[in-house]
């Protein structure tokens, strides 16, 4: 069949040939690059969402660690009061970012969902470590010339380690 055409022929079928193949492939190509252009701009709000539950979970927890220190020293009723009431609100708050970067986080990876659980465990930690030196201060089993030292012993490096772990999850994401 091929042998009956003349060579102006067989040349223009051939380079036929090889502009629709190489249409074809720009189409697929081009659906391809929009469904992976999809993916990436999922991808990159949750993590940019993450990215700002995660700083503002830090914000909180640095705030409690400064009302935390303020309310292990002091001894007025009514300004204990307003920090532990305050305390309370930010724990509240951090609870609810912890959920909502825990559900923006469901679809990554392996090594992000495990660093998500080490900041989960450690601030159980240091939540555990706080509420007891609490309650040893307000039974009167610290004296007060050692609230500092306990809070320091106690508090503050179980709030270094948490603060850690959540820096950690935070550059995580953003690089």
């Amino acid at each position: 069949m091929l042998s009956n055409l003349s060579v102006k022929k067989k040349i223009l079928l051939a380079i036929s040939t090889v502009l629709i193949i190489l249409s074809s492939l720009s189409i697929y190509n081009y659906f391809e690059i929009n469904k992976l252009n999809k993916e990436i701009v999922h991808l990159m709000s949750v993590s940019v969402e993450a990215e700002i539950n995660l700083k503002d979970w830090k914000s909180a927890i640095e705030k409690n660690l400064v009302r935390g220190r303020i309310l292990a020293l002091i001894e007025n009723n009514k300004v204990e009061e307003e920090l532990k009431s305050a305390m309370k609100e930010t724990s509240k708050s951090v609870n609810e970012l912890q959920v909502l970067v825990e559900k923006s986080l469901e679809s990554n990876t392996k090594e992000l969902k495990q660093l998500f659980a080490e900041v989960s465990e450690v601030r159980q930690t240091y939540s555990q470590a706080r509420a007891d030196f609490f309650k040893r201060k307000d039974a009167g089993s610290i004296p007060s010339e050692e609230l500092e030292k306990e809070f320091n012993k106690v508090v503050q490096v179980n709030s270094a380690l948490y603060l850690d772990k959540v820096n950690a999850l935070i550059d995580y994401l953003h690089n």
